[in-house]
């Protein structure tokens, strides 16, 4: 064969090797009821799910990249795992709550990304308020070394609270604790977390992630008026 045709076929190859690899989309979960704020009449809630790029099974110890199951917990506590779209949580307090939904794999490792909260209210017959008494407040934050920028969140009592947070950098976290609160937040992505301001006082969020040196520096504040 002709010496100048072997490096044409070669770097010809090599194009088709990496026209046909592709990376496999990322794992999600949507949370398809509650919706966010919804009221609900009663003190049940069903959480129910959906999932894409994603084989849901069982957890057996195994871990299958591709495969996965979720982990649901109400309030920061009473978790329940499966791979079953539909979560029920009985004898639920009236009042404010929020679900939180992760992808996990068979060896219960989280799938990164995949964290979603929806707050919503329960209340009994004859008691559900009008949905204008709850407001909602959003704020787009970024998250930079090292700092969040806005750093202080104002609202008041009974807000429903929506954070668009946005990592501009590297990877960093969000931690709010009162609110049991802690997800992470990948670099280039906007994570949006949502809660009720159910409580009266000034409550510290900081980055959960080591980001670096000035990593201890990087928090804010949440100011609930009444």
């Amino acid at each position: 064969m002709n010496s100048k045709i072997l490096p044409v076929l070669a770097i010809f190859s090599i194009l088709i090797v990496a026209g046909c690899t592709s990376t496999a989309p990322s794992p999600s979960v949507t949370i398809t009821s509650p919706t966010e704020g919804q009221l609900i009449e009663g003190n049940t809630a069903t959480v129910a799910l959906s999932a894409s790029n994603i084989r849901l099974a069982a957890p057996n110890g195994t871990v299958v990249e591709g495969e996965g199951h979720f982990h649901v917990w109400l309030d920061g506590a009473n978790e329940q795992r499966g791979p079953k779209t539909t979560f029920v949580f009985n004898n639920v307090p009236l009042g404010e709550h929020t679900a939180k939904v992760e992808l996990h794999r068979g060896d219960h490792s989280p799938y990164e990304g995949t964290s979603k909260t929806v707050s919503f209210m329960l209340a009994v017959s004859g008691q559900l308020p009008p949905v204008s008494t709850v407001t909602a407040k959003e704020f787009n934050m970024t998250a930079t070394k090292f700092t969040f920028e806005p750093s202080t969140v104002t609202v008041n009592k009974g807000d429903r609270v929506v954070l668009h947070i946005t990592s501009t950098d590297v990877g960093h976290g969000f931690s709010l604790a009162t609110y049991n609160i802690i997800e992470t937040l990948p670099a280039g992505e906007t994570k949006t977390i949502s809660f009720i301001a159910d409580q009266v006082g000034e409550f510290n969020f900081f980055c959960s992630v080591f980001c670096g040196s000035g990593h201890s520096d990087m928090r804010g504040k949440l100011i609930v008026n009444p």
